[in-house]
């Protein structure tokens, strides 16, 4: 529709006075004629746009709403996306504990889901965040976890990211064995990737193992 053009090209342009305007009125649209597929599909867009601008506080509010629409649908699919998308916006404002509280639900979901995808990248993020805040072991369990759900669906992009994720949990830990053994995979997991940048990072952090 007009409105929905209209926010996607202001979003193009950058312009976030606009975008937010009309993203906001075609939301609203979609929810009053119980387009809620619609609605959801733009909330995703507006919030993913606010958080590439860095607008973290105004992409809450619509993270939230799009959560509720989610509970109100029943949609468990819904509300993974939006509990790892509060998830990630609460990790980028510094704000751990939001953070973690909300991947932990996504988890949850996802694994009654039984949706493997959804499952590994989640603990891929809860792997991450863990390991920011030094909390190692417990980033080691979620990142292997994660690891052998991406082997089981063949994601050579997850598997690779908690590889390399691994190998410097194992390098702090000083288990070096298993740090360089992650590394090696990571390596070829990033060569399969066709990433040449990520492969020579993982090659520069194997020769500092040895």
């Amino acid at each position: 529709n007009i409105l929905g053009g209209l926010f996607r090209a202001y979003a193009l342009s950058g312009d976030q006075r606009l975008a937010i305007y009309y993203g906001e009125q075609v939301i609203h649209l979609a929810s009053q004629i119980k387009y809620y597929d619609a609605a959801f599909a733009n909330i995703q867009t507006l919030t993913a746009f606010l958080i590439e601008q860095k607008q973290f506080a105004k992409a809450l509010p619509h993270l939230e709403k799009g959560l509720e629409l989610a509970e109100a649908q029943n949609n468990s699919v819904w509300q993974v996306d939006m509990l790892s998308q509060l998830g990630y916006t609460y990790y980028l404002q510094d704000q751990i504990e939001g953070a973690l509280a909300h991947y932990e639900k996504a988890l949850v979901l996802s694994t009654q889901l039984e949706d493997l995808s959804i499952q590994a990248n989640v603990l891929g993020r809860i792997a991450a965040v863990r390991a920011d805040i030094g909390n190692i072991e417990a980033s080691v369990d979620a990142a292997e976890k994660s690891l052998a759900l991406a082997k089981e669906i063949e994601n050579v992009a997850l598997m690779a990211e908690q590889q390399i994720l691994l190998a410097f949990n194992f390098r702090d830990l000083d288990q070096l064995d298993k740090a360089v053994m992650f590394c090696n995979e990571a390596i070829v997991s990033f060569e399969v990737l066709g990433d040449v940048e990520r492969m020579q990072q993982a090659q520069t952090l194997l020769a500092e193992l040895k």
